[in-house]
């Protein structure tokens, strides 16, 4: 799995608007089976960077839609 810390890097720097977060959830469920999404959204709603805590939102949301 990807690591944690470079994709909060990399969420961290959308400073306007949703889309590229939206695109990285969508990127995340496509990429990983739906328990480790589920994993890395839990950690990810743990971070202190509110884009990371907005990409866990998205990814539990497109999960909860799944089930």
């Amino acid at each position: 799995m990807e690591e944690i810390e470079g994709l909060i890097q990399r969420v961290s720097k959308v400073k306007d608007g949703f889309k590229p977060i939206q695109a990285e959830a969508e990127n995340i469920l496509a990429q990983y089976p739906t328990h480790d999404s589920l994993q890395l959204a839990y950690r990810l709603y743990e971070s202190e960077v509110h884009q990371a805590r907005m990409l866990a939102t998205i990814i539990f949301g497109k999960l909860a839609a799944l089930s």
